[in-house]
């Protein structure tokens, strides 16, 4: 079902986006341009730095059905075991906005997770694995699921994201500038924001209890996927280092053969 599909049966529902990244910029002019929100057909999202965000979420969650998370956890792969300090202030405003949101019985709370949280896996990981997240920001993202799921329970669905890819980004680029690509028998886990939006569309309409895995369910290795995507984009071809053994997530719980339909 496309947006403009969605809309024509569905014409009073109201949607928000908190954060204004990459993804959540884009959530926001996609859902705009279909006038999702009902609010005067606005796409509304808020800032979220330090305490600013409590003067403003009251009026901005009056009256939604679903709200859907895109703030990063402030922490990246590359952040130091030791840094601390860090960690604990940016659980402590995640908890903070958590527990403001529990008054909102009726609000359907989603928030941009990461398949990160599963680990250095080998085959198959499906909702049903355990995650085992390895690096500050998947024990960061998984905390944030943890205490949104504490205060929020079935109304909360964590979406764990594959790699993000877009009309203007996509992984190739930054391997094709390092040469390589490295653990080439690995299988890519991706998955296209528009993509995205078809899947939380599907949601609205299928209430879905506990985390869901948003990853395209097309599974190539990555020797073989980013040569191809290298020649297709006209750029210099990366040099394929044969190790890794095949990685695979997919959804038990969403149709994403049918979702996505952008692929990858």
């Amino acid at each position: 079902m496309t947006i403009s599909e969605f809309l024509k049966e569905r014409q009073m529902i109201s949607v928000g986006i908190l954060g204004e990244g990459w993804l959540g910029a884009y959530l926001m002019r996609e859902l705009r341009s279909a006038t999702v929100l009902t609010r005067g057909n606005t796409a509304y999202g808020v800032c979220f730095s330090d305490q600013r965000w409590k003067g403003q979420l009251e009026a901005f969650l009056t009256g939604l059905d679903h709200l859907i998370i895109t703030i990063p956890s402030g922490l990246s792969r590359f952040s130091a075991a030791t840094d601390t300090q860090r960690y604990t202030d940016r659980m402590q405003l995640f908890e903070q906005l958590a527990q403001f949101l529990v008054p909102y019985r009726e609000l359907r709370v989603f928030y941009t997770s990461s398949i990160s949280i599963y680990g250095a896996f080998e085959g198959v990981v499906t909702e049903a694995s355990d995650p085992e997240p390895i690096t500050q920001s998947a024990q960061a993202a998984f905390e944030i699921e943890r205490r949104f799921t504490h205060h929020l329970g079935e109304r909360f669905t964590a979406l764990r994201l594959g790699g993000l890819i877009g009309e203007d980004r996509h992984p190739i680029y930054t391997l094709s500038k390092k040469g390589v690509v490295e653990k080439a028998e690995e299988t890519v886990n991706l998955i296209h924001r528009k993509d995205i939006v078809s899947c939380l569309i599907w949601m609205f309409e299928h209430p879905t209890e506990g985390p869901v895995n948003l990853v395209t369910p097309t599974h190539p290795k990555k020797g073989n996927y980013y040569t191809q995507k290298a020649q297709l984009c006209n750029i210099p071809v990366p040099k394929c280092i044969l190790a890794g053994k095949p990685r695979k997530v997919y959804s038990i719980k969403l149709p994403l053969d049918q979702l996505c339909k952008e692929g990858i």
